[in-house]
């Protein structure tokens, strides 16, 4: 796997709105950004209020909320905002590899 990161919630949006558009632009020699693991607490703009923008703009592939907080008022604001699903802190490989298998199972 292929990690980008962005520092605030902001910063995601603009990684994921210049990933698309190389999409668009060079599809044949671009692999896009399939996942998204999209911390809750981010500074300028915070994890539900980017992925929203994010699908907004397009992204139709997977977004992972992660939160410390595994309040079921914080991950429902986390679906509603356009996560697929939410990870509480921390996340272990297996737990994020269970994830992208159900994703895949959901795809089908």
């Amino acid at each position: 796997h292929t990690c980008v990161t962005a520092v605030n919630g902001k910063e995601a949006v603009d990684v994921i709105a210049a990933d698309l558009e190389e999409c668009k632009s060079n599809p044949k020699y671009h692999t896009p950004i399939d996942t998204i693991l999209m911390d809750y607490e981010m500074p300028i703009m915070n994890g539900p209020e980017a992925t929203s923008e994010i699908r907004k703009i397009g992204f139709q592939d997977t977004i992972f909320g992660v939160t410390g907080n595994v309040l079921s008022e914080d991950v429902e604001f986390f679906l509603s905002s356009g996560a697929d699903d939410v990870l509480g802190k921390p996340i272990s490989m297996a737990a994020l590899n269970q994830k992208w298998d159900l994703e895949r199972i959901w795809s089908l």
